[in-house]
């Protein structure tokens, strides 16, 4: 437990902000998120840590793209939901955040992703059937990969692709 600096009511420590009044214990200046989920309890938290951003601080979120590319893999990668770009971006600047960089990743595997998440299952889910690649796929997908990373980090914002990722930072106060 830890006590509110501005109410003085305790709280659980891994609250990001106190319950009672809404204050952040200590300003955060940014937060990097991996997954976003979309269940109540978690956009709660979401809402939570997005409040607990100083002025000034940023947000850096990955989240899984594409609603139709939904499957047993996403639910092993313990994904909520996949987003649409439109819903991350409003969710985002509802939140009181400007949008400093928006891209999809995993744009040059797109079609392979696709091809894997819609092909017809033979058999029961396979966990480890992605991580069990050939050498030389897995490079040729790594290759891939660098191609795209050196296609986002010289600015270019790419419209598709597994993942989205959003860089972003809340007003100076």
């Amino acid at each position: 437990m830890r006590s509110c600096p501005r109410c003085r009511t305790g709280h659980q420590a891994s609250d990001w902000v106190c319950p009672a009044c809404g204050a952040a214990p200590v300003p955060i200046q940014g937060i990097l998120s991996f997954s976003a989920a979309s269940d109540n309890a978690l956009d709660k938290r979401s809402a939570d840590q997005d409040r607990a951003i100083a002025p000034g601080g940023g947000l850096i979120v990955t989240v899984p793209q594409h609603p139709s590319l939904w499957t047993e893999v996403d639910e092993f990668s313990c994904h909520r939901r996949r987003y649409t770009r439109t819903e991350r971006l409003q969710k985002v600047r509802v939140a009181g955040f400007e949008v400093v960089r928006c891209t999809s990743c995993f744009v040059l595997t797109l079609p392979l992703i696709m091809a894997s998440r819609w092909r017809p299952r033979v058999g029961p889910f396979d966990r480890s059937a992605e991580l069990r690649l050939p050498r030389l796929v897995n490079g040729g997908l790594d290759a891939l990969q660098e191609i795209e990373s050196w296609l986002i980090k010289s600015g270019l914002s790419l419209p598709i692709g597994g993942s989205l990722l959003m860089v972003a930072r809340r007003p100076a106060a």
